[in-house]
């Protein structure tokens, strides 16, 4: 079995296992987006924000964590 072949089953078995992890809701992009941050840098010029300090941002059932 060439390299190739043992590296494509490879990818085939983790994009099976894994793919669970990225499922979202169907209804996720039109729920409200909630930001909680230790603290928050907001530019009302530009429209930038920079959330600092353990940030959660949560939609829907999607999460995402940081420091920044």
């Amino acid at each position: 079995m060439s390299h190739k072949i043992v590296y494509l089953i490879f990818v085939f078995i983790f994009a099976i296992t894994f793919s669970s992890w990225v499922y979202s809701l169907s209804d996720d992009s039109s729920q409200p987006i909630n930001i909680k941050a230790d603290s928050a840098e907001i530019n009302d010029a530009t429209g930038i924000s920079i959330y600092l300090g353990n940030v959660v941002i949560t939609q829907g059932s999607m999460k995402l964590t940081g420091d920044k």
